[in-house]
Parts: C-alpha cells; sequence; structure tokens
C-alpha cells in the first residue's frame, strides 16, 4: 500500500481541505450514529483529527495508521489538545482486534488504496472482527459519480484512460493537478506539484478504487456487516448517485 502521508500531505491538506470546521462536521454524524461513550477504533487516522475530537467528546478512541509520520504528528496534536487517545502505528490489513470495539469508523476516503481487492475486503474482515456484537462501521468514502464527473466531462480520454490537470491554490501554493481514472481497473489516481517559497520542487500522488454503492455494500454484506443506512452527506441526507459528495455506509455487526 501505498505511504504517502507525510507532512506535504498534511500541509496542503489541513489548510484548505481538512479544516476545523470539516472536521466538526463529520465528527458531528459520527456523533449522531454512534452512542455516547463507545470505545471507537479509527482506522486510518491520519494525524488524528476525527480520533481527538472523538476522545473530546467523551468517547475512548484508538486510533491506527500505517504511516509512522502520521502517527507522530496525531500524538503530537493529541498531547496539545489535552487529551489523551491512543495512536497506533499499524496497518488495516494486519491489525487483529478481537470484540474490542463498539464502533469503528473509516472516514474521508480511508478505504479502497490496495490494489487487490482481496486485501480491500480483508481490511473490511479485519475492522468486523474487531467490533463487538451489535457494534456500528461507519464507512465514508467519495461518491465515484460526482468525483468523475468534471473529469469525465473535461478529461482527455485514451483507451479508457482519462486525465485531467488544472491549477489550484492550497495552502498558499499554486498547485498543478493532475487527475486519472482508469475504466478498466476502476482507479482514480491525483498528483499534485508545487514550488515552495524556497524554490524547491514537490510532488506526491496516490491512487484508490471507486466504489459503486451496490459494490461496497455488497463487500460490507459478504463479511458478515448488516447495512443499517446509506447517507451522502455529513448531515444524514439520503444518498443520491448523481448528487451526493460521498457515498457514507452504517453498518452494524449481528
Amino acid at each position: 500500500m501505498q505511504n504517502i502521508f507525510d507532512q506535504k500531505y498534511i500541509e496542503l491538506y489541513a489548510h484548505d481541505i481538512t479544516t476545523a470546521k470539516r472536521t466538526e462536521a463529520e465528527v458531528a454524524f459520527l456523533k449522531a450514529v454512534i452512542p455516547p461513550k463507545t470505545r471507537v477504533l479509527d482506522v486510518g487516522c491520519g494525524y488524528g483529527r476525527h480520533t481527538i475530537a472523538l476522545a473530546k467528546s467523551g468517547f475512548d478512541v484508538v486510533g491506527i495508521d500505517s504511516s509512522e509520520h502520521m502517527i507522530s504528528e496525531a500524538r503530537k496534536n493529541a498531547s496539545e489538545s489535552g487529551c489523551s487517545p491512543i495512536f497506533i502505528l499499524q496497518d488495516a490489513l494486519t491489525m487483529s482486534f478481537h470484540n474490542e470495539f463498539g464502533a469503528t469508523v473509516s472516514m474521508f476516503s480511508s478505504f479502497g488504496y490496495f490494489e487487490n481487492q482481496r486485501d480491500n475486503i480483508k481490511v473490511l474482515q479485519n475492522i468486523y472482527s474487531a467490533l463487538s456484537f451489535g457494534g456500528v462501521f461507519v464507512l465514508d468514502v467519495a461518491n465515484k459519480n460526482t468525483l468523475l464527473e468534471p473529469l469525465l466531462r473535461h478529461g482527455e480520454n485514451k483507451n479508457g484512460t482519462y486525465s485531467l490537470s488544472l491549477s489550484e491554490r492550497l495552502a498558499g501554493y499554486n498547485i498543478r493537478t493532475t487527475q486519472t481514472f482508469d475504466e478498466k481497473n476502476n482507479r482514480w489516481s491525483i498528483k499534485r506539484e508545487w514550488t515552495d517559497k524556497h524554490g524547491k520542487s514537490h510532488n506526491y500522488s496516490l491512487s484508490t478504487y471507486l466504489y459503486e454503492q451496490d459494490e461496497l455494500v455488497g463487500m460490507c454484506e459478504q463479511v458478515g456487516f448488516k447495512l443499517k443506512n446509506v447517507f451522502g452527506n455529513y448531515k444524514s441526507d439520503a444518498y443520491l448517485p448523481a448528487k451526493s459528495p460521498r457515498l457514507i455506509l452504517v453498518c452494524t455487526k449481528n
């Protein structure tokens, strides 16, 4: 699995994308679907924005991530916030919790990075195992349809691979962003390139599988989850395939 989640990623995203306002909305959604004071496992916790906010709201939270840099940043952020969730350097593919949590969450498209779908299913199996019976699983990914709409409309198509480059402003930098979508393999990739104030060039890229609702629900049900709700945003509105920004599944372990 890729491990591009470092300080460059944090610098670009935290300033303009994963803002405090966005985190507040996402955590408000989680608090609406997870019982109070539940023990929560945050899978792919990144630099701890959901983990810390949940801990400050009275939840007993454990965050795991495969990036050593992200875990280090999460621990530092928690200390500065005056709370003490547990952060573990751990890959979701190899984690081995058993019936330990009342809820698990995978937020902000932290699922689908493995190229082999069997590995992504294994992650779901591990999440299922980590939950106690009756526990809640929240899986939040981008809506494939709305994410791809500009790329499919304006991008160049070469044998089923769409590509689109544009300029954007993030964290005070002029960023060259290139998105691609491989129709055959159903994988979306993004690459960002920029030059800092010292003239040094930077870039990062990532690639993830994009899911239709039925496919993602089917994978969850395959490992034993029961679907409870499908939402299209953090306001708990119904999922609309052509309009919703997110595809959020709320499942239970029966």
